[in-house]
């Protein structure tokens, strides 16, 4: 059994952060014409649309709650990945010409095939 991060304590603890139905069910209608369009941004280009500014915010909030679940479901993908390259056994020549394992053939992978095998013709 995996034992849960360190930081996973932390993440429990954290306030829920809005579910994405919910952040996306915030969005506001877009604006009818450009006059209404222009209120949402100020003279430098800046967005000052208030409900836009507040689900920024919580974005961003979300997005700080989750990076410690992330990060962790990240590392464990890695160690699986590493547990897995290192079960795999050694390169094996006779595998790479999709013949049988050598094992099989009763010689190992160091000891040559008694004639070699034509190249295929294309």
């Amino acid at each position: 059994m995996i034992a849960p991060p360190a930081h996973a304590a932390e993440a429990a603890s954290a306030p829920e952060p809005s579910s994405l139905l919910a952040l996306f069910q915030r969005l506001p209608d877009l604006p009818a014409n450009a006059p209404e369009a222009a209120r949402w941004f100020d003279a430098r280009g800046q967005l000052i649309h208030p409900g836009m500014l507040a689900l920024q915010a919580d974005i961003r909030a979300r997005q700080q709650a989750l990076a410690p679940l992330a990060a962790a479901l990240g590392e464990r993908g890695r160690a699986q990945g590493q547990r897995t390259v290192a079960a795999l056994e050694p390169f094996d020549p006779a595998l790479a010409h999709g013949a049988r394992s050598a094992r099989r053939v009763g010689r190992t992978a160091a000891q040559p095939r008694s004639r070699p095998r034509p190249w295929p013709s294309c």
